[in-house]
């Protein structure tokens, strides 16, 4: 379950509302191998164990943290529609925002409740 303060709560919907693709962009963006560090050792040290020690390299270990963020994402998803007031025009555009984003990530039963 993901825990928001009831004030970034309504934030999130909004930005949802707004444009939905934001989490779905985020999770589509995600390149391990362009990852930085602010310490150059440890940059050259996390590539060299994901080169020679992580079967599939970098397209295994970015696919580790879609799966994290597609599963935070569908809680999150779920919690705000929970917390927020129904029968509403905003819930409705909400709804309707959490079905096309379930949808984009192939949740079609999910995508149906809402």
């Amino acid at each position: 379950t993901v825990q928001t303060p009831p004030g970034e709560q309504e934030a999130l919907r909004q930005r949802i509302i707004g444009d939905g693709n934001v989490l779905i962009d985020v999770m589509m963006t995600i390149d391990s191998s362009k990852a930085e560090a602010s310490v150059a050792e440890d940059l050259s040290n996390i590539q060299r164990l994901i080169e020679e020690k992580v079967e599939g390299g970098y397209d295994a270990v970015d696919d580790i943290y879609k799966k994290m963020l597609r599963n935070w994402i569908l809680s999150l998803l779920d919690s705000l529609y929970e917390s927020h007031e129904k029968n509403t025009e905003t819930a409705a555009k909400f709804a309707n925002e959490c079905g096309l984003i379930l949808v984009s990530v192939g949740e079609y039963s999910k995508a149906i409740e809402f």
